[in-house]
């Protein structure tokens, strides 16, 4: 690519690692683990609530800003009757907040798979 003018920044190349980085390190193997499998019941954590139901995934987006060049990173959570596949929960990530991006000026430069957690109502300050 470089030989085609097409390279990255090294600012770029660093805020890409960094973000990289930083959903490895919290999410472990998770982004290693299988796109079209569904997580299974020792990959799911729990997550405490006070009445919600349900599966939540979440996923990391990263999106340069076509005007400064800035690089950010969203996390994505959609709640789900019974867990989907990590790439269907992908897809809907980038199709969800690819419809903001246009409108910001953005362009979409990578996503990662980062979580599921199995909402368990346990009447939190009741």
């Amino acid at each position: 690519m470089q030989s085609l003018g097409m390279g990255v920044r090294r600012t770029e190349g660093l805020q890409l690692f960094r973000i990289a980085k930083d959903a490895v390190v919290k999410a472990q193997d998770e982004p290693l683990r299988p796109a079209g499998a569904i997580p299974t019941a020792d990959e799911i954590g729990q997550w405490a609530t006070k009445k919600a139901t349900g599966y939540g995934q979440t996923v990391t987006l990263a999106y340069r800003d076509r005007t400064t060049g800035h690089i950010s990173q969203v996390w994505w959570r959609q709640t789900y009757e019974t867990p989907v596949t990590r790439q269907q929960a992908i897809n809907e990530a980038t199709d969800a907040y690819g419809d903001n991006a246009s409108d910001y000026d953005q362009e979409l430069i990578g996503a990662a798979y980062t979580s599921t957690y199995r909402y368990v109502p346990v009447g939190i300050g009741v």
